[in-house]
């Protein structure tokens, strides 16, 4: 298994700190730019925490760079 470059936490930083990357819905919806092409991601609040409509959030039930991203824009603003 190979280990990862940069791992989702690194890359939600990074999008987080990214001008334009992230839209607030309201509060508990977010808009996320793709790193990679021209997709959008919504993240959304729920009762059980964060969930993302990325393939990635989909494949493994689990924080993706996405919700990453909105947990330290949250911080920031």
């Amino acid at each position: 298994m190979h280990k990862r470059l940069v791992n989702r936490e690194e890359l939600g930083r990074f999008i987080a700190q990214t001008s334009g990357a992230i839209s607030m819905i309201n509060e508990s919806s977010y808009i996320v730019r793709s790193t990679y092409g021209n997709n959008t991601y919504t993240v959304t609040a729920t009762k059980s925490g964060w969930t993302c409509s990325c393939p990635d959030y989909a494949r493994h039930n689990a924080k993706c760079k996405h919700v990453y991203a909105v947990e330290f824009y949250r911080h920031q603003i």
